[in-house]
């Protein structure tokens, strides 16, 4: 069985997610990703996810023409996903907390 590697798109500077070797997967390595934060090696133009870790995080990228391409761009993968780390109450607090 070949293992998979994960790759980070090298924008991630802070609190990003990192995979450890082990029996299935090589691991995790940096590189510049046109789509995403994160996909799988090979797998580039079939899959990515993009992440979003707070409310300031996303709330600073809905307005933005950038974002809008990003989400165009993964529209037409096959596999695409946006995560949002925080919940709905912390969007209804944002930006008072």
């Amino acid at each position: 069985m070949d293992k998979y590697t994960i790759i980070r798109d090298n924008q991630e500077k802070s609190n990003y997610w990192t995979f450890n070797a082990n029996k299935y997967c090589d691991g995790t390595i940096c590189e510049h990703l046109v789509t995403g934060d994160y996909t799988i090696r090979g797998l580039e133009d079939k899959f990515t996810i993009e992440r979003k870790a707070n409310t300031g995080e996303f709330s600073g990228n809905i307005t933005k023409a950038r974002f809008e391409r990003e989400l165009s761009r993964m529209d037409k993968l096959d596999h695409s996903f946006l995560i949002l780390e925080f919940t709905l109450e912390d969007m209804y607090s944002f930006p008072y907390e």
